[in-house]
């Protein structure tokens, strides 16, 4: 696949939800895969760049059980996250007979929605800094470590911008703003974003807020069958089952994660664009 060529066609806030518009853009650029991919693979790119990761299986069981403990705290806060209004928190792709539902955005330094400018200070998300999200930051230091131990072998370059952004972030609010300082003396990851998805059908979409060349990691756990993500650029679905983790540039693969029974809960770990621009970190190679 050809990222570059890819990414000249995509504005830059392409949301990938327009079904005219996404046909267009799979005539322009026909995959010539076609498949259920259910064994560890990586995709190449152009030049032999890695397109993306796929690892079922990843996270151990042990692991998993973890990572769900660390969302006890959290039970009340994302039953209350749902809304009509963002596709992302929209109830209607929740499925309500699970015990546990919603959507939370982490971040200890992003711009609040409709101020994504350098002339806007950033901020600790709301979820972040509630005391349940302190709690939830506290507890997540093992997997946090592993997966950003996972991106330095996978993309070394953003890898890199990342512990840069999170040393910059340090030393400004050390400065200008003791909330984010705080929320960074427990922020154990050079991802500037997690969201925590639990039980969620996941619409088709693009990630318009990162980078053609980023990664966003994909993490799901907990207890279902029958799940795929599917990526119709690259002619491919990927049998999604608990301990999976999956790496790609979710701003140029549109993708998807089919309805399940059970109770599925997805980390999605990724970084901001704006937030680096703000601070002013280079992309990374």
């Amino acid at each position: 696949i050809d990222l570059i060529q890819l990414s000249e066609c995509l504005s830059a806030m392409e949301l990938g939800v327009d079904e005219t518009q996404e046909a267009g853009h799979l005539a322009a650029h026909p995959s010539s895969l076609t498949s259920v991919v259910d064994e560890p693979m990586v995709i190449l790119g152009t030049g032999d760049t890695i397109a993306l990761w796929y690892l079922p299986g990843a996270i151990t069981n042990d692991l998993q059980t973890h990572m769900l403990a660390t969302l006890d705290p959290l039970h009340h806060t994302m039953s209350k996250s749902m809304t009509s209004g963002s596709w992302w928190k929209n109830a209607e792709y929740f499925n309500h007979t699970s015990q546990s539902l919603g959507c939370l955005e982490f971040s200890p330094a992003r711009h609040q929605q409709g101020h994504m400018t350098l002339n806007f200070a950033l901020s600790v998300s709301t979820d972040l800094w509630m005391d349940a999200g302190h709690e939830w930051s506290q507890w997540s230091y093992l997997p946090a470590a592993i997966l950003s131990g996972a991106l330095l072998i996978m993309h070394p370059g953003l890898y890199e911008a990342g512990r840069q952004a999170m040393q910059s972030l340090d030393t400004w609010s050390s400065q200008h703003n003791q909330d984010m300082q705080d929320a960074l003396q427990h922020w154990p990851l050079v991802f500037t974003n997690v969201s925590v998805i639990s039980n969620w059908t996941t619409p088709f979409h693009w990630d318009p807020h990162s980078w053609f060349d980023w990664y966003d990691m994909l993490v799901t756990v907990s207890n279902y069958e029958d799940c795929v993500l599917d990526i119709p650029m690259l002619g491919l679905q990927f049998l999604y089952n608990p301990g999976t983790v999956v790496a790609f540039s979710g701003q140029l693969l549109r993708h998807g994660v089919s309805s399940v029974g059970g109770n599925r809960c997805c980390f999605a770990y990724y970084m901001r664009d704006n937030i680096h621009n703000w601070i002013g970190i280079p992309h990374g190679d």
